[in-house]
């Protein structure tokens, strides 16, 4: 299993990265933002998405909507 998660705040991404690891996900990407997690989707599909709601430049609402447009 692979998750990618998405947020602004580096020590909040660190603390998910170490739950998911503990469940046994094999492979947590990380990027500080939707704009990143886009350009990220583009080579990798993980599992699963975590994202934060509140970014800039992309939030996390417009980076699902972009997700399920392709």
């Amino acid at each position: 299993m692979s998750a990618l998660v998405v947020g602004d705040y580096a020590p909040m991404r660190q603390i998910l990265r170490g739950i998911l690891k503990e469940f046994g996900v094999g492979r947590v990407g990380e990027v500080n933002n939707g704009r990143e997690a886009i350009e990220e989707l583009q080579f990798a599909i993980p599992d699963v998405i975590f994202t934060d709601y509140m970014m800039e430049p992309i939030n996390g609402l417009d980076l699902i909507e972009t997700n399920r447009r392709g």
